[in-house]
């Protein structure tokens, strides 16, 4: 019989497979990488700085803000996996999933396979919009990275000093991408940037857990560029949930391109920068400069806020302007006639469109309201979980002051910090100004506040914790270094 050159080669390759097994399959493609071929490139200079990036690397700081934001993300999980309605298909499909028992589902006591923990884990990561953000790139870079991270962490035992490292680099790269879809890069209309940038966040998180190298975390990347989009309707439809559990698919795919990779799919090389890559897809091409600078020297992780009341970020400066403004005069709420606020181009997105901003229907909608959070503030002193629950948000006289509040677009006073200005039916105008938003860098969330909201958090899951379990939890977080990531999770 006489064989083909196809053939020999099939001959040759199921030979190869069925003499190792899956483990040597794999170590013998990564042994045969030869990074030196691959077209140069933003792409090939990214992933040689994720795979050549170590814990020793990485700043102190870093390290303190990377351990912080695993703190917070776990607790505001946790706090979700009750809380939020829109969950619960998440949370029942991965509970109904089966397989084998590789990582915790949080809040809910059940483990599941890596990849359906992270898509039940990411769903819950941004659901009661209470994690950590980066303020220059308006996203939220560690909610699907720690949601692709953790799973499998616990799946391969990684110890923390190697889950440190992960979520740092990946809230890097979604920083740097994000950086580089601004001004004339934006994205066009319909494209919704956080969760497609955060996406790749999660794949390089479980790419550096994995291990894999330059050529395999090319392929990760390729791989989720090809799974990767998320619609700005999603902000359009009053009644939709999927603002709230948007995460949940960044890191399933995050985590499912890194496995992938991992066993010999081959993606392509230039998947940021190509002729047909993410930029061309998202933008109008790569700002390098933007993407590039101070690679390894400075770690976005260091400049992360965290939220001191569960809304949207682009309401947090007005509710502190409110509630310094209650602790500063005595104001009798019935009494206001009007109440203006500064906004600049980019908080329009807790303004308009303004009929469904002053009616929310749901409490994600209700956390993306300018008018509901400030009327909230002022009614009751306070924003909180129950500040979105239905029976709030359709309080007569929350609705009645929501409509009392109007914006004007001044992006000189809200950069003054002018941004508040409360008229009385008695002719008084009252004004206040903040400088820093609370858990901003310049006026941080200390180690201490961030353990209280981690154990209020903590204690609205759906299988609760003790105070006792999760003060030792958050105490094995903030020493993650010294410990493996099968402990931190011990209740």
């Amino acid at each position: 019989m006489r064989l083909s050159r196809r053939d020999l080669l099939t001959t040759s390759a199921l030979s190869l497979g069925a003499s190792l097994p899956l483990s040597g399959q794999i170590a013998t493609a990564a042994a045969a990488s030869n990074t030196s071929s691959l077209r140069p490139g933003e792409s090939l200079e990214l992933a040689r700085y994720v795979e050549r990036t170590t814990f020793d690397d990485l700043p102190d700081d870093v390290v303190e803000m990377t351990k912080r934001s695993l703190l917070d993300a776990i607790g505001v999980s946790l706090a979700a996996s009750k809380l939020e309605p829109a969950c619960r298909p998440f949370l029942e499909y991965a509970s109904e999933f089966g397989g084998r028992a590789e990582a915790s589902i949080l809040g809910t006591g059940q483990r599941a396979p890596a990849v359906i923990a992270a898509l039940a884990n990411g769903s819950l990561a941004h659901a009661m919009d209470y994690e950590d953000a980066h303020e220059e790139t308006r996203t939220h870079p560690n909610a699907a990275a720690v949601a692709a991270a953790l799973p499998l962490a616990e799946r391969s035992n990684a110890s923390g000093r190697e889950l440190i490292t992960a979520i740092a680099l990946g809230c890097d790269v979604v920083c740097r991408l994000a950086r580089a879809l601004v001004g004339e890069g934006a994205p066009p209309p319909g494209f919704y940037q956080p969760a497609i940038v955060g996406t790749f966040g999660a794949a390089t998180a479980a790419a550096k857990l994995l291990k894999l190298n330059t050529q395999q975390i090319l392929d990760t990347w390729a791989l989720a560029l090809c799974q990767n989009s998320c619609s700005g309707e999603l902000q359009n439809t009053a009644e939709s949930q999927l603002r709230a559990v948007r995460e949940g698919p960044c890191a399933r795919v995050g985590i499912e391109s890194a496995l992938l990779a991992s066993r010999g799919v081959r993606g392509f090389d230039a998947p940021f920068e190509g002729t047909s890559g993410f930029f061309v897809m998202y933008a109008q091409g790569v700002q390098r400069a933007s993407l590039l600078t101070d690679l390894g020297k400075r770690f976005a992780g260091r400049d992360i806020s965290f939220k001191a009341w569960p809304s949207c970020r682009d309401t947090h400066v007005y509710v502190q302007a409110s509630l310094e403004l209650l602790d500063a005069h005595s104001i009798d709420v019935k009494q206001i006639a009007s109440i203006t606020t500064s906004v600049t181009e980019q908080n329009m997105i807790v303004c308009e469109p303004a009929a469904l901003k002053r009616r929310p229907q749901n409490a994600i909608a209700g956390k993306f309201s300018l008018y509901y959070t400030l009327a909230a503030a002022l009614l009751d002193r306070r924003i909180e979980f129950g500040s979105f629950s239905n029976s709030a948000l359709r309080r007569p006289e929350a609705l009645t002051l929501a409509d009392k509040v109007a914006y004007r677009i001044d992006r000189d006073a809200v950069r003054r910090g002018d941004v508040l200005e409360v008229t009385m039916k008695d002719g008084r105008t009252l004004r206040h100004n903040v400088r820093a938003v609370y858990g901003s860098p310049a006026n941080p969330l200390s180690r201490e506040v961030l353990v209280t909201k981690f154990i209020d958090c903590g204690r609205q899951a759906a299988q609760p914790l003790e105070r006792s379990a999760l003060e030792e939890m958050a105490g094995r977080l903030l020493d993650l270094e010294r410990h493996p990531v099968a402990e931190i999770l011990r209740s």
